[in-house]
C-alpha cells in the first residue's frame, strides 16, 4: 500500500490488536450477518491518509474479502465520530504535514480510534442493530449501495 510511517504501524496496531484479519491491505471483521472492512487510503496530493470503512451483508451475498469500496455501506471513519472537535482532532492526526509529535500522533490515533470505532464494531454486527436507534447513525453516514437500500429506508 504504502510506505510505512506512524500513522500505518498506529492503524495497523489497533486493528491487529482487536483481532482483525488483515487481507490486501484491508482490516477485516466477520460476524455471523456482516463483515466490517477498514482501510487507510493515501491521498494522492499530499501525505494526508483517510480511514474508510465498509459493511457487507452477508444475506446479500456471501463472500470471504469484499473490496472496500465494493461493500453494501460504505463511508469514511471521521463521518461516524460524534464530537466534532474530536472529529477535527482526527483529521489532522492523519495528516502528516500536520506538526503532530509521533508519539503523540500514534497514542492519539488509538485513544480516538478505541472510543469512538469500538462502538461502531458493536452495532455493525447485525442487519437489526444497524436498523436500529444506534446503528442508524452509521447508515446515516454511510453511502448505500442499490443491493441493501431496502433494508435501511432513508426517514
Amino acid at each position: 500500500m504504502t510506505d510505512r510511517n506512524v500513522i500505518v504501524e498506529a492503524v495497523d496496531g489497533f486493528f491487529k490488536s482487536k483481532g482483525l484479519v488483515k487481507h490486501s491491505g484491508s482490516w477485516y471483521r466477520r460476524t455471523v450477518e456482516t463483515i466490517s472492512v477498514f482501510n487507510l487510503q493515501k491521498s494522492q496530493y499530499g501525505r494526508r491518509y483517510y480511514l474508510n470503512f465498509g459493511i457487507w451483508i452477508l444475506s446479500v451475498e456471501d463472500t470471504d474479502f469484499p473490496k472496500p469500496h465494493k461493500c453494501h455501506l460504505v463511508g469514511r471513519i471521521d463521518r461516524l465520530i460524534e464530537d466534532e472537535f474530536e472529529s477535527k482532532g482526527f483529521d489532522a492526526l492523519l495528516d502528516l504535514e500536520q506538526p503532530v509529535a509521533d508519539g503523540e500522533r500514534r497514542s492519539e490515533l488509538i485513544r480516538i480510534l478505541d472510543e469512538q470505532l469500538i462502538p461502531f464494531l458493536d452495532y455493525s454486527g447485525a442487519v437489526e442493530e444497524l436498523r436500529g436507534t444506534t446503528g442508524r447513525f452509521i447508515v446515516s453516514a454511510s453511502g448505500i449501495r442499490r443491493p441493501v437500500v431496502s433494508l435501511f429506508p432513508r426517514r
